[in-house]
Formats: structure tokens, sequence, C-alpha cells
């Protein structure tokens, strides 16, 4: 039996809404997929596409905003499980903000309130979750756009040729990207599919290679220093869910040294994210890069951890000022950092989305956005321990794959400014809005005993 939010809170829906709503969700889980697989450049897709315009993910908020009365069924349930204390909040204090300082700012106020009004999304994920046979949309969905974003990986090491090919987007601040092939936050997502791999159906040995393959690239290639915590990550949950399949994923580490290995001995120089070839001295001076060490060849990796401190120091002074900006921030509009990127963009935000929320919202607003986190973790939490007693395999899946993808976001959001872009904040936001629902629902068939409780469709 399929249960829904609707069905668990209100009577069955005339034709054409329920019509509403399966295009709706449809549209909304095209949104986020896209944003999973290609990041930045699909981030830029704004209306019109030139200058400021409006991006889809505003677009589809006002769509919401505008279904806010047909909607309105599920406000009680919805108030029942969130934070929506902390929520409502967080979000009077953006709007306040907003209203201060649009008319000085203009556009660059309301862009900078990016990730405070993309955290409605969680508003947008709870209704999606809500409509009829969500679970298993969902989970489909879910699988097929981390195995899109994995196998995407691969390519890597020809996005520059994939880029000169693909069409070009520029930003509002000027800088042009490519609109499939950027990679600005492909960890997150590989990482995510590879431990579904993992939890999910027993591996095939392909799966088992290519997976392993795309852990060399991560490493070697990608050259970020965020991997390694997120390999880390992934470690320590598997140990919790599921020990039993550390074997497998050792087997992917193996695949991952034998292709480094096979890199070496061929003596093929494919140059990396940061100019650098690959080597065993290059990667034991990048992980020491973590901290600011390393040697030359990771000097400008080392050299950022200083730039960040240097953020912050700047940052903790400007928010201190005077008694008011610290206990509510400098608000929107002025940029947190001086520094330029290489187009001559201003770099508004110091590359920590936890630093930015401070800096926009002071003490006041970072201790309402460290509330709405614990709270998602929280009921991500429940929902996998519920899932696991009343064996729902579908929801522990759900839960445990979900619980892996927020906490890779968030690892990236600590290095770079993760919230504060949409390609992060919006598939962040809705998969919250979704965990906040199905544990709700999860809930209710426990209390109910309902049919279909103790048997997982999958």
């Amino acid at each position: 039996m399929n249960l829904s939010g609707r069905a668990l809170t209100a009577p069955r829906a005339s034709g054409s809404s329920v019509g509403f709503e399966y295009w709706r969700t449809k549209f909304v889980l095209l949104l986020v997929g896209a944003y999973i697989v290609f990041n930045i450049g699909f981030s830029l897709v704004r209306i019109p596409p030139i200058g400021p315009g409006v991006p889809i993910a505003e677009l589809v908020i006002a769509v919401y905003a505008l279904s806010l009365v047909r909607d309105s069924y599920l406000i009680g349930v919805f108030a029942r499980s969130t934070p929506l204390v902390s929520l409502s909040a967080f979000w009077v204090l953006a709007v306040v903000h907003l209203t201060l300082e649009v008319p000085e700012y203009g556009f660059w106020a309301v862009r900078d309130a990016g990730h405070h009004i993309e955290t409605s999304y969680i508003w947008i994920g709870f209704c999606a979750a809500s409509t009829p046979n969500f679970a298993a949309v969902f989970e489909r969905f879910f699988s097929r756009a981390l195995s899109v974003a994995t196998y995407l990986s691969l390519a890597y090491p020809f996005r520059d040729q994939l880029a000169e090919i693909t069409p070009k987007i520029s930003s509002v601040s000027g800088y042009t990207v490519s609109l499939f092939f950027s990679y600005l936050n492909a960890s997150s997502a590989a990482m995510t599919g590879v431990f579904r791999i993992l939890i999910s159906e027993p591996s095939k040995r392909l799966t088992i290679l290519i997976a392993g393959a795309v852990l060399f690239v991560l490493i070697a290639l990608v050259q970020a220093r965020v991997v390694y915590i997120q390999i880390a990550i992934v470690i320590l949950l598997l140990s919790l869910f599921k020990p039993r399949r550390l074997s497998n994923l050792a087997v992917m580490a193996v695949v991952g040294v034998a292709s480094a290995a096979l890199v070496l001995a061929l003596g093929v120089e494919v140059p990396g994210r940061l100019g650098q070839t690959f080597s065993w001295d290059f990667l034991v001076n990048h992980v020491a890069a973590i901290w600011g060490g390393g040697d030359d060849s990771v000097k400008a990796a080392a050299d950022g951890v200083d730039l960040r401190l240097y953020w912050f120091q700047r940052v903790v002074e400007m928010v201190n000022r005077n008694p008011l900006t610290s206990l509510f921030g400098l608000g929107y509009g002025e940029p947190l950092t001086p520094f330029e990127g290489p187009d001559g963009d201003i770099v508004r935000e110091p590359h920590n989305s936890f630093l930015s929320v401070y800096g926009r919202l002071g003490l006041v607003g970072f201790v309402l956005f460290l509330s709405i986190q614990i709270q998602i973790y929280w009921t991500c939490a429940v929902l996998v321990l519920r899932a696991t007693r009343t064996n729902n395999v579908r929801y522990r899946i759900i839960g445990q794959t979900t619980l892996c993808f927020l906490l890779m976001n968030l690892v990236f959001s600590l290095v770079e400014g993760g919230f504060e872009v949409s390609y992060v904040a919006v598939p962040y936001y809705f998969m919250a809005g979704v965990i906040f629902s199905l544990n709700q629902q999860l809930r209710l068939m426990n209390r109910n005993q309902l049919p279909g409780l103790k048997r997982s469709s999958v």
C-alpha cells in the first residue's frame, strides 16, 4: 500500500488539482536533478538569460508562494514536523534586512540573500513529498540523478575539451562557465553515488570497478581537499549502516590505487584542477595542504588556508563593530571580502557558509541557522532508525542516502560558499523538506499500524 502525506492529512483532491501537483512536483524534481548533475552551469540559467534575470529556482519559489492557499492543508503537519519557530524567525530576520537594504543596494542585496531565500525549499520539498506515491518516485529520481553525476565525473579529464563544444553562460558578476561541464561540486554527488552503490543491492563487479575509477578521478584529478574529508564520512556512515560492505569499499580503493599506479607506470600526464600532474608525492603534500602544509606543488592550496583565516578575522571584526550588528549582522549588499576573482568579480562571500550566515545575520541569525541544521540531521537520523526498526527498506535507503548527500554538501559549505549558490542550497534544503515529510509519514504509519508497514515494496 502506498501512503502519502496528503493521504494522511487531507481528503482526496480533484483530478485537476492532482494533475497540477503531479506536474509541479515533476518539474521541481527535474530542477533539483539538474543542479545535482550540472551544478554551477545550470544554476546560472535565468529569465531573461542576460542581465540580472530571475533564476529558475526563484521562479519555482514564486509558484509555490502563489499556491500557498491550496497547500494550506499542509501547514499544520509542517509545523509539527519541522523546526518552524527557528525557520520563521530566520525568515523574518532575512525579510527585515531585505526591506532595509534593497533600497540602498538593489540587486546585490537580493543576491546576497540567496541562501536565506532558498531555505524556503524546505517547504517546497515538504509539499512535494506529500504527493501520492512520492517515496517510490523520489527513490528512482535520486538514484538516477546520483548515477548520472557519478558516471559524469569520469569525463573530468576531458572537461576542457567538452566545455569548448557546449554552450556557455555568463554570470551577473561577469565570469563565464560551461553549461554542462563545470564540476565545481562534483565530489558531493559522486561520493554520495558511491555510498548508495555500497548500501543498496549487492554491487556488480563492473559497478565496483567503475566506482573505484571514480575515486581515482576525484582524488588524483579533481584535487579538492574536501574529497578526503568526504571519503572519511562515507567510511564512517558505512561503518554505522552496512559494515559488511566495507570490503566492497576496500575493493574500490584498490581499483583506485591500481588506476593511479597504471597512470604513473605509463607516464601519462593528465594535469588536475590545480595544474599539477598526479604523483604519490603530490598526494601526500595535498593532504598536508588541508592545514596549510605541503611543498611548492600545493602552494596555492596551502595559501588558501591563510586567506580564509584572514577573511574569518575580517568578518568577525566587521560584525562586532557595534552591538546592533553583533546581534543581527551586516545584512545584504555589502561584500564580506575585498578579494577579486580572475575576471575582476568581487568574491562577496568568505568561502565558509557558516561564516557568511554570521556575517549577514549576526549572532541571532547564526544561532537560528544552527538550530535548523541540528533539527535536519536529528530528523534524518530518526527516519533511518524508525525505518530500520519497521523493516521499511525504501525509507531506510532514502534516509541513509539523503543523510550522506546532506553531509557531503555541508562539508563542502564549510570550505566554500556552498549555501550561497543555488546548485548547493536548492538540493540541500529540498532534501531536508523531503526528510521532514517522510519521517512524519512513517511515524503515522507506525502509530496507526497501517497495512504495508512491515514489508517494503522495493
